[in-house]
């Protein structure tokens, strides 16, 4: 069950020194205490670990060159979805032409994109 935001909130006000981890920094306590079988406040103490939470809890910012890649990933996912056939099937390929007919910001052409992106 998730808890809401007044809900957390009101656990954060009761205890302001608590620290709240993120999902990823959570993820990495998580299996740091499985692993080791030592507690979350046994492991930030040891610097180790310490440095390791801190480096789980830093969003990660994607590239422009990252996030053109997951466009292109993504419209070959659509046109797939949408025809209901395989990359290679011509209908996905029609579908794949309206999609970089409208934003297409490297300029490749369909057959670069399936070979590069499109994995059935």
């Amino acid at each position: 069950m998730k808890t809401s935001y007044i809900k957390k909130q009101r656990k954060v006000s009761k205890n302001p020194d608590k620290h709240i981890p993120n999902q990823k920094e959570s993820e990495a306590i998580r299996k740091a205490c499985a692993e080791t079988g030592r507690s979350e406040d046994d492991l930030r103490r040891d610097y180790h670990y310490r440095k390791l939470f801190a480096e789980a809890s830093k969003v990660k910012i994607l590239d422009h060159d990252e996030k053109i890649d997951k466009y292109y990933k993504r419209i070959c996912q659509l046109a797939r979805k949408k025809s209901g056939f395989g990359n290679s099937h011509e209908n996905s390929i029609k579908e794949l032409e309206v999609y970089l007919k409208r934003k297409n910001p490297k300029g490749y052409s369909i057959e670069s994109v399936l070979s590069k992106y499109g994995k059935s």
